[in-house]
């Protein structure tokens, strides 16, 4: 009986695994051709691509443990992206430094233009990405803990293209284009609304604070506090007390206009301001004349 057994033992057939039909998984190779379908879409050349290719690759490479592997070569391509549109697109757009008004309005126009456009293009190409790499932000990123691919966009958007010296250029742009229409020029209004849009859409802190809370607000208030009291010291000087009143109230007008082509500077700091500045002096000289107006809280 033993011996039986023994036998029987030795003559069982190991039980082999199955073989794989179809070529192997290869990271590498799927990488390569999807970061080489990434740059055709960066280059607005998405028209002739499979969506469902990309997103298999994608999907392939997350579902092999590959998706660190994907996810770095992503962030990888976007910067180079965006380090190549500064490069072409904004940094030679950067003023020359001219005094003349109309020149230096033109090449503001022009910077802020190229700013915007870059941002369209960015923002469209991220939306494209994200399309295909949904399954890397529904299982990569949330268990890797690291923003989605919109995020990631965003994030890199403002280290490559919101940097020094493009972000001084830009404010001192988006400057001077209010000090040129409160001097009579004309600007593109909706270029300076797109250009403060995209302070708008970024965070520069851990708080959710925005760009623009942080970096142009502060600036525009500022440069709008110290054209007003320069303003109304000027038609202090050289206004009667008529004069004075219609300015000032036409003044008010601009300011809201500048509310609502920036969104978010409040109105309400800029026209206290200007109070402060001026109407102390004003009531002692209605006083004086012993006229009777009508002044806003």
């Amino acid at each position: 009986m033993a011996t039986t057994g023994a036998s029987a033992r030795r003559g069982r057939a190991k039980i082999m695994a199955p073989r794989k039909h179809g070529p192997e998984f290869s990271a590498e190779k799927t990488w390569s051709e999807l970061a080489r379908n990434i740059r055709e879409i960066q280059d607005q050349n998405a028209s002739n691509l499979s969506f469902e290719e990309n997103h298999r690759f994608a999907y392939n490479m997350v579902l092999n443990k590959h998706g660190e592997m994907l996810y770095n070569g992503l962030k990888r391509l976007v910067a180079e992206d965006l380090e190549t549109l500064a490069t072409r697109n904004i940094v030679p757009h950067f003023p020359s430094g001219t005094t003349d008004p109309s020149v230096q309005s033109g090449e503001d126009d022009l910077l802020l233009t190229s700013l915007k456009a870059v941002w369209t293009r960015h923002i469209n190409n991220m939306v494209r990405l994200g399309q295909i790499l949904k399954y890397m932000d529904r299982v990569y990123t949330q268990t890797a803990k690291v923003p989605a691919t919109n995020d990631l966009g965003l994030q890199l958007f403002l280290k490559h293209i919101i940097r020094p010296p493009i972000k001084e250029n830009v404010m001192a742009a988006i400057l001077n284009q209010i000090r040129h229409e409160r001097n009579g020029y004309v600007i593109d209004r909706s270029t300076m609304k797109g250009c403060v849009d995209v302070y708008l859409s970024l965070e520069g802190d851990t708080h959710g604070a925005t760009i623009y809370k942080l970096d142009l607000e502060p600036a525009v208030l500022k440069e709008s506090e110290t054209f007003y009291k320069r303003e109304g010291e000027e038609l202090l000087n050289s206004s009667t007390a008529p004069i004075f009143l219609q300015s000032s109230n036409g003044s008010k007008q601009k300011k809201t206009e500048y509310t609502i082509t920036c969104q978010a500077i409040p109105n309400h700091i800029c026209c206290k301001s200007y109070r402060i500045t001026c109407y102390p002096h004003i009531f002692e000289l209605l006083y004086l004349k012993k006229i009777r107006v009508w002044m806003p809280c």
